[in-house]
């Protein structure tokens, strides 16, 4: 167990000398980690997608557009071939149960605090 001890600290003093020796001091170095930090990246992006998720959560869900044929000749493809022949076109809109749209949106925001939660814990954790 020493030998791993002694190879911890001499290597602790090689990277403790060659930061010395570089002259960047505590804000330089602390700045660097911070931007070449591949995690704290990913969280903060996780963060502003669940923050726009909360926006998207509070709107109703986008319309649809239907389309429908009946009765529709396949052999000549005339329309007044048969008078039972029927085009139908509209749209749909569906409503969600009053309060829902409140609840996913107070869930997504919930989310998307904790994502930024993490996101300070990660840069506290690096800048330690």
């Amino acid at each position: 167990m020493s030998r791993i001890a002694f190879a911890a600290t001499l290597l602790w003093l090689v990277a403790a000398r060659a930061t010395m020796a570089s002259g960047f001091d505590l804000q330089t170095v602390e700045h660097l980690a911070l931007q070449s930090d591949a995690g704290l990246a990913a969280l903060s992006a996780r963060a502003e997608a669940l923050a726009e998720q909360a926006v998207a959560e509070a709107q109703l869900p986008d319309p649809k557009l239907k389309l429908g044929l009946n009765n529709f000749p396949t052999d000549t493809f005339h329309r007044r071939q048969e008078p039972m022949t029927q085009v139908q076109v509209g749209v749909v809109q569906a409503f969600p149960a009053p309060g829902t749209l409140g609840h996913r949106e107070a869930q997504a925001t919930s989310l998307a605090r904790a994502a930024d939660a993490a996101v300070a814990e990660r840069r506290l954790a690096l800048l330690r």
